[in-house]
């Protein structure tokens, strides 16, 4: 008995000092930028034998533990500097800090894609006051140069033969849907149907996708 409370101590102790690990985040995004693709390669890295330590962070990494680069990006993903962070993951298709671009460095980038949807899908839905109201067409814009850029990735996908990243543009459509109730954007029906449809009717079906995702 004595021993199992030993270990327990131990465990909380380790616990608490995994806690103390989190570091902070910048507002600059070309610091914040590196520390979150260093804690996205760590929990989508293959989680050999079970274990939570993972050694893509390097020797010392803040984020060679799967649970603190978790904490870390579920803090993140609150953070004024996010929009602009996760505006970068989709504007690449390769961050991955290896030069050698596999199979593996593909999956990874497209974790890293659609994890940057998601945390700007969660912000338009509840962090648009973060940001300052006359920056928003701006946003807009840029969303909806990722939604017809990777759109039409998936239209090639389909036509080379590979995987199509369809779960990406259905969240940036939701994205788009979300920022235009924020916005009060009464016009994007007839805008996405002039600047997206008609120059690329290729993407019918993922603009009818969008069209469903925007409340009446």
């Amino acid at each position: 008995d004595a021993a199992k409370e030993v270990q327990k101590q131990q465990q909380q102790q380790q616990k608490q000092q995994q806690q103390q690990q989190l570091p902070p985040h910048s507002s600059d995004p070309e610091e914040e930028l590196p520390r979150v693709l260093l804690a996205l390669q760590t929990v989508y890295a293959p989680n050999v034998g079970g274990n939570n330590i993972n050694t893509t962070g390097g020797n010392g990494s803040p984020f060679d533990r799967r649970d603190v680069a978790d904490r870390y990006l579920t803090s993140f993903q609150r953070t004024a500097v996010a929009w602009i962070v996760c505006d970068r993951l989709l504007s690449t298709t390769s961050t991955s800090p290896s030069s050698n671009i596999n199979e593996e460095d593909s999956t990874l980038s497209t974790q890293r894609q659609f994890f940057a949807a998601q945390t700007l899908h969660a912000k338009c839905l509840s962090d648009v006051y973060q940001l300052p109201p006359d920056s928003l067409p701006s946003l807009r814009d840029s969303l909806v140069n990722h939604f017809i850029s990777h759109a039409t990735d998936s239209v090639r996908a389909h036509i080379e033969n590979r995987p199509a990243n369809r779960p990406l543009v259905t969240r940036l459509a939701m994205t788009i849907a979300a920022l235009a109730v924020q916005m009060s954007w009464h016009t994007c029906l007839n805008d996405i149907s002039a600047n997206v449809l008609h120059q690329h009717p290729e993407l019918g079906p993922a603009v009818l996708e969008l069209f469903r995702s925007i409340p009446e």
